[in-house]
């Protein structure tokens, strides 16, 4: 359903109802029960020191329905002319992601940086990220917890902190998972009104990779 972006109505016949099937996911949507699946797999498959952050723009369909409808409060601010989502994203060594956080699409990196790194698992040593985690206020969050950043400075900063290119070029595993997370077309181009329903089909994407990537490490 998701992979393909198909309608619930399209769902096999030997199925329940479509409108059954329907309801049970945004029960269990609502329920955070995909979240809290994830979150199972990545404790099983054990805690990384070398950790990425970063983020990607969301688009949604043109036809989305609007959030301003009763009934249905959307908990991101939404323009009519860009109502996509960034997701912000960290993940471990082999691409499996730790933290998802979602925001609205004209959003900062820094807001989706300001929640991701507050629970951090403590085996963390090292974060890697892009330049637009490069502020005082990340760098301070993370030495505080005796972790090193290797995030390159902006050109426009005066005093430019020391920064390891080798282990820079080690990020691709987050790029990597965001573009396996775009394979899915219903993720990829945002069809649903309400956040925590497209949040679900992330986690669902998630965690069909991930129970992948430990079938293939065992």
């Amino acid at each position: 359903m998701f992979r393909n972006c198909l309608q619930w109505k399209d769902a096999p016949k030997a199925c329940v109802l479509h409108k059954t099937l329907y309801n049970r996911f945004i029960l269990r949507s609502c329920l955070g029960v995909f979240d809290s699946i994830l979150v199972a797999l990545t404790e099983q498959a054990g805690r990384s020191k070398r950790l990425m952050i970063d983020a990607t723009h969301l688009k949604a369909h043109r036809r989305l329905a609007s959030p301003l409808k009763i009934g249905f409060s959307s908990p991101y601010r939404m323009d009519k002319s860009r109502p996509e989502l960034k997701a912000a994203s960290m993940c471990d060594g082999q691409g499996r992601p730790v933290r998802l956080h979602l925001t609205a699409g004209r959003v900062s990196d820094f807001k989706g940086a300001d929640v991701l790194p507050a629970d951090l698992p403590d085996e963390t040593e090292e974060v890697i990220g892009d330049g637009g985690y490069d502020s005082n206020r990340i760098r301070l969050l993370l030495a505080e917890r005796n972790i090193t950043a290797c995030i390159p400075p902006k050109k426009n900063r005066k005093s430019k902190p020391p920064y390891d290119w080798h282990l820079y070029k080690k990020r691709h595993p987050i790029e990597n998972m965001f573009a396996n997370l775009k394979d899915w077309r219903r993720v990829a181009t945002r069809y649903d009104r309400c956040a925590h329903t497209f949040m679900s089909a992330i986690h669902m994407q998630k965690v069909s990779s991930s129970g992948t990537k430990n079938e293939s490490l065992t």
